[in-house]
């Protein structure tokens, strides 16, 4: 009967076959994978618990129902803004004919009237009319010193000169070349 008990073992173990042993191999990876699988999901799940994100998705929701709110104001106000900087160009592009225009009338006498002003952007057409031819001889005067002083126009030419009998004005139109 002491045969058959054997507390301590023997000291010669049997080899086990190699089936068993990739069976045993296999049992310890998968108990290692299933310890590592559940350890990581405890981990994820205690991270995201204690993690801000659910009060950020929160305030983020909350902001978007505020800027729904402002979404047509804030189209329009981009429209405008975009139509601003849009005109700010085109006002540095074009030419700035308020100084020629100021010439212009300075040197006009009292008696002459503009009855027409055509603006391009190289020359400027006037037509001026007056009752008295020596008015018209003085603003054309006045017109052609400037044009030698080179301050606002390089070139004065005389396009028409007519007569209105049924007024009774002469009509003069001068084409001024702008500098």
């Amino acid at each position: 009967m002491n045969k058959g008990i054997n507390l301590l073992g023997e000291k010669k173990q049997k080899p086990l076959s190699p089936v068993l042993r990739k069976i045993e191999v296999l049992r310890v990876v998968a108990i290692g994978l299933l310890f590592t699988v559940s350890s990581a999901s405890v981990i994820l799940f205690l991270l995201i618990f204690l993690s801000p994100l659910p009060a950020l998705q929160q305030k983020e929701k909350e902001a978007l129902s505020a800027i729904a709110q402002y979404h047509n104001d804030i189209g329009k106000m981009q429209l405008i803004d975009d139509r601003l900087k849009s005109s700010a160009i085109i006002i540095k592009k074009r030419n700035n004919f308020d100084e020629k225009l100021s010439t212009i009338y300075n040197v006009m006498p009292q008696d002459l009237s503009v009855t027409g002003l055509v603006m391009r952007e190289k020359d400027v057409e006037i037509t001026v009319s007056s009752s008295s031819l020596s008015s018209l001889e003085k603003f054309i005067e006045n017109l052609t010193k400037d044009s030698e002083e080179k301050k606002n126009f390089s070139e004065v030419s005389l396009k028409s000169l007519a007569t209105d009998e049924k007024k009774r004005v002469f009509v003069l139109i001068v084409n001024l070349v702008v500098l």
